[in-house]
């Protein structure tokens, strides 16, 4: 079996250690393997009945390998007892996880409620039974591609922080040049009843200056609550919708019948830092996501 190259490596393990630890499986002669990842003989059984059902799934490496194997009385070495699932449209992250422990075929996803445990405990969100059949099953009820709609739920805090990063520096800006202290206030009081109003303090006359240039875009930024528009790139087509639609999501195969406005704007974020907001444009969350300001 090859080795995972960087380029095809999915996990939020570093790509390095994922590395060695499969060299050592190779180096040992380990038997099981599925898409390049070492697992125990038991869940590469299980995921190969899975992948006969739905052979568009992909594994990420997002947990350690925790079975260990004995070479020989000093000599060991371990490999994955747990994958994480996921699909070509969202490789960034798994949708749940299949594993083999304690005897049994186990499946992981967030909807998934069990009454044994307390809903704080990683078990509570785990179905569990020495019967593979019965989980394959499991796994074909709860491990899906995730729609349009979960994907746009699960970046709204993202657009949260991507807003505020706008309007923060703004009214930082504003509160540090208008933020003048009672002295200062008294001085420009006197002064200003005396004479015509020339400023006399060094606050006061960068405040004034600041305003006069910028206090019209700050006071912008300020308060900035753009339209939004939610846009994703799959593999072979693209959905956007507008936050304050209730319409379903459109899905285009054309760039061409991406809206100008969105694809101008798409171009940009393309090329920018991932998470880092621009005023007017939006921000590009990763490679397929992105928040468009309309």
């Amino acid at each position: 079996m090859e080795i995972l190259t960087s380029d095809k490596y999915l996990g939020s393990w570093s790509y390095s250690t994922y590395k060695e630890w499969a060299d050592e499986a190779k180096q040992a002669g380990h038997k099981w393997w599925v898409d390049g990842i070492p697992v125990s003989a038991n869940l590469h059984n299980f995921v190969l009945e899975i992948k006969a059902k739905r052979p568009q799934i992909r594994l990420r490496v997002d947990r350690r390998p925790a079975c260990h194997i004995e070479i020989d009385f000093n000599n060991s070495y371990r490999v994955y007892n747990s994958v994480g699932i996921t699909f070509p449209d969202t490789p960034d992250r798994s949708v749940g996880f299949v594993s083999h422990s304690d005897d049994t075929y186990q499946v992981q996803h967030d909807s998934i409620t069990n009454e044994k445990y307390a809903d704080y405990n990683d078990g509570y969100h785990i179905r569990k039974s020495k019967d593979i059949k019965k989980m394959v099953k499991v796994a074909m009820q709860y491990l899906k591609p995730l729609g349009f709609d979960k994907i746009m739920e699960d970046n709204e805090r993202t657009l949260e922080h991507a807003l505020a990063s706008v309007r923060d520096p703004a009214r930082s800006k504003l509160r540090s040049k208008l933020s003048v202290n009672t002295d200062d206030i008294a001085t420009e009081i006197a002064h200003m009843i005396a004479t015509g109003y020339v400023p006399t303090t060094p606050q006061f006359k960068e405040a004034i200056d600041v305003m006069a240039s910028e206090g019209a875009e700050l006071r912008r930024l300020r308060d900035y609550k753009p339209r939004t528009c939610f846009v994703w790139a799959k593999q072979n087509s693209l959905m956007y919708k507008y936050g304050d639609s209730s319409e379903p999501a459109v899905e285009v195969t054309n760039m061409n019948d991406v809206p100008e406005h969105i694809r101008d704007k798409l171009a940009l974020l393309n090329i920018a830092e991932e998470r880092s907001a621009i005023p007017d444009v939006g921000v590009r969350v990763s490679s397929s996501v992105f928040w468009i300001f309309v």
